[in-house]
């Protein structure tokens, strides 16, 4: 089974799992949302002590969107 969980302290945002049997039990799934749970929030924790917040500024690097409005008239 290959379980992949994701969110934020306030809870799961996506899951996903990949299985080769019919059903997964619900003790099973249990456990894995629960050790999801732990890992999850033990990494935030783990990044809040290296990063207390966001960057005053900017990266030169990180992406940006560029949002241009063409009038319908210009376009043939």
């Amino acid at each position: 089974m290959d379980f992949k969980v994701t969110g934020s302290a306030d809870g799961v945002v996506a899951l996903q799992m990949d299985i080769k049997v019919a059903g997964v039990p619900k003790d099973v799934m249990r456990q894995a949302l629960y050790q999801a749970k732990e890992g999850r929030l033990f990494i935030l924790e783990e990044m809040n002590k290296a990063i207390s917040g966001p960057r005053q500024e900017l990266s030169p690097f990180a992406p940006r969107v560029l949002t241009i409005e063409i009038h319908p008239d210009k376009i043939r």
